[in-house]
């Protein structure tokens, strides 16, 4: 039964339309920018449709944002978090509430373990459910057919390959808009290329015409176009001579490094492990051990931090030795611990964070901090874009949210930027 009393009078005039194209569109896509509050849409959704419901997001989210929303509006929705263990996760699918909010890591063993009862389901961050081959989307796939209204949310719905768009529309409408197969979808739109399995990339025109297909179902909001308030973003590199010692070279040239025993058996591999080599260290194979080579790129960044260490500093990360190197050389906190409450209170100085982890929906701009510092930045664009995201969002009261970016020149961290601006670059082309 639909509520037509839905109170949205705390809704900003772009929440309005967003949450009006919502009741229009059988299974929409909202695809809005970070920071704009599209969970207070969710919820007033959850309101008028009044129908068992499951929201779907990232780990954090479900476990923060989501009882946040639902807790700081007093909007008086029982809901529970399914989560923890087996048996914790059994008894909050077993509570009689009107909403259930689940992690997308914990979605398959939902569907094969619990009776389906959810009619109506918000998957928030839908670009979770970008890859046709995970098992988070097969699930999904296999009970689409019982649920009646599907909504999906993200700000980054396609930025590293327009080919994610197919999964996710699937999980929509089922093939309606992008075709039932994605072989079906690629022959139509995309070519391989590459010897083996290769990959594929958009036909000449291809991109513009999927972005037609998908217009009358995707509603999208860029933050410069609502918020006078929201910060601006800037991008600054900061670039860096790496000495480059002769593991670099020897990896670079013939992938292998003979006094470490370190070989990298494919393309893959070895970019990583020039990746690693950029930030002065290496794993060994097979092993946990850690090799450092080069303090180089820890006094690239301690360069920056210091001349913006009297305000709050949010890090990225790539690699666990990274995350050691700063936390031993500098009094920052993790989000274990009650780490992000400690930052959003003003009491942290410096917060550090992998994307996968804190790159999507966690509200961090409590303490108006805006420098956010990529120790190394990530060939994903979706990571980085929701990464400084988390303080470029309404309520920081600053007029700029600067991303500082430590680049080893000569490296491979040339060309991991030469390819994350390209996608940053077609992301917009996405928005406007």
């Amino acid at each position: 039964m639909i509520n037509t009393t839905v109170d949205l009078s705390d809704l900003r005039p772009y929440q309005r339309e967003s949450f009006d194209f919502c009741t229009r569109v059988r299974n929409p896509y909202l695809n809005m920018d970070c920071g704009l509050g599209k969970s207070l849409v969710g919820v007033k959704l959850i309101q008028r449709y009044r129908k068992p419901t499951l929201v779907v997001a990232p780990k954090n989210v479900a476990l923060y944002t989501w009882p946040e929303e639902f807790d700081k509006w007093d909007l008086d929705v029982p809901y529970q978090v399914i989560c923890g263990t087996v048996k914790q996760r059994f008894m909050a699918v077993g509570f009689d509430v009107p909403v259930h909010v689940i992690s997308y890591s914990n979605l398959a063993w939902l569907v094969a373990n619990c009776p389906w009862k959810w009619q109506f389901v918000i998957l928030d961050e839908i670009s979770f459910l970008k890859s046709s081959g995970s098992t988070r989307f097969r699930a999904f796939k296999k009970i689409r057919p019982k649920i009646g209204k599907v909504v999906g949310m993200s700000a980054t719905p396609a930025v590293n390959h327009i080919e994610a768009l197919w999964a996710q529309y699937y999980c929509l409408d089922m093939g309606k808009t992008l075709s039932k197969f994605v072989t079906h979808f690629r022959n139509r739109y995309l070519t391989r290329v590459g010897e083996g399995y290769g990959q594929y990339v958009p036909r000449r025109g291809a991109r513009r015409d999927i972005l037609a297909k998908v217009k009358p179902s995707m509603l999208s909001i860029r933050a410069e176009d609502h918020l006078d308030q929201l910060p601006k973003i800037t991008h600054q590199n900061h670039y860096f001579t790496m000495q480059r010692t002769t593991e670099y070279e020897e990896m670079e040239r013939d992938s292998v490094i003979t006094d470490l025993d370190i070989l990298a058996g494919s393309a893959g591999v070895k970019s990583m492990k020039l990746r690693q080599l950029a930030s002065g260290f290496i794993y060994a194979t097979g092993a946990e051990e850690t090799h450092v080579l080069s303090d180089d790129k820890i006094n690239a960044f301690d360069e920056v931090y210091q001349s913006i260490k009297q305000h709050q500093v949010l890090v990225f990360y790539q690699f666990e030795a990274e995350r050691n190197l700063l936390l031993e050389r500098y009094e920052g906190v993790t989000l274990e611990k009650g780490g992000k409450d400690m930052w959003n209170s003003g009491y942290a100085p410096m917060l550090v964070c992998h994307p996968q982890s804190a790159g999507h929906g966690l509200n961090m701009q409590e303490s108006n901090a805006f420098h956010v510092i990529w120790f190394s930045s990530p060939w994903d664009g979706e990571l980085y874009l929701q990464g400084c995201g988390r303080l470029r969002r309404s309520g920081n009261e600053r007029e700029r949210v600067i991303s500082h970016r430590i680049i080893a020149a000569t490296t491979i961290e040339m060309r991991v930027h030469a390819v994350l601006d390209k996608r940053l670059k077609e992301h917009e082309e996405m928005m406007t």
